[in-house]
């Protein structure tokens, strides 16, 4: 393994530029392929920040820090979801509009990368550390050990579903007639309400563990 630094750095590097390709998708297959490997990339990031949260934070104010997380991760979907969706179908400099969309938060991922790669501190206590496919998939069965891991990995699997049928619910906007700008703004009004809820969740978790 790798200290958490440079998994941090190297998602979010392979992010950028795995977005930056699907700008220039052009087929199906193409875009099948990429989407793949971006989602490969995107699910290394959220798993080491919340460990880097952890590592860094006291119990009593772990759940405020993780709402502030999930509430700017909200942010960040609300600006990119208004900007995106209103541009999608316009053509700018010549080029369609979900292109340009694509290059731009290619452009912001590899300038967070940089950015981490040179502020972000590296915890002493991690070392590089060899490691195997198979050792790694035996750490992570034995978690299911742990009765509460199990039904909370349970419950994501059913509750996973309705936020992924609501991941549409932008296109499905878009399909029943309204204009782009307008499903963007409805849209965001969930997420906004979201960024809100994240917070206030970390810290009522803070205040029931107290």
């Amino acid at each position: 393994g790798c200290p958490s630094k440079w998994v941090l750095v190297c998602g979010s590097a392979s992010w950028g530029i795995l977005t930056a390709l699907l700008a220039y998708a052009n087929n199906y297959w193409q875009m099948m392929v990429l989407r793949t490997l971006n989602g490969v990339a995107l699910s290394t990031l959220m798993p080491v920040s919340q460990a880097v949260i952890a590592q860094l934070t006291q119990p009593h104010e772990r759940g405020a820090y993780f709402g502030c997380c999930g509430a700017f991760l909200m942010f960040g979907t609300l600006v990119c979801s208004l900007g995106a969706t209103a541009v999608s179908n316009k053509t700018i400099l010549g080029n369609d509009g979900w292109r340009v969309a694509f290059l731009i938060v290619a452009l912001l991922s590899l300038v967070l990368s940089l950015f981490l790669a040179v502020y972000m501190q590296g915890s002493k206590n991690q070392q590089w550390r060899e490691t195997t496919v198979l050792s790694e998939l035996k750490l992570f069965a034995g978690f299911f050990t742990i009765k509460s891991f199990t039904v909370i990995v349970i419950q994501g699997c059913f509750g996973s579903v309705p936020w992924s049928a609501l991941s549409f619910l932008t296109m499905f906007f878009q399909y029943v007639g309204m204009p782009d700008v307008e499903a963007a703004m409805l849209y965001s009004i969930m997420t906004l309400a979201l960024v809100f809820g994240n917070i206030i969740g970390g810290y009522v978790g803070d205040l029931l563990t107290a």
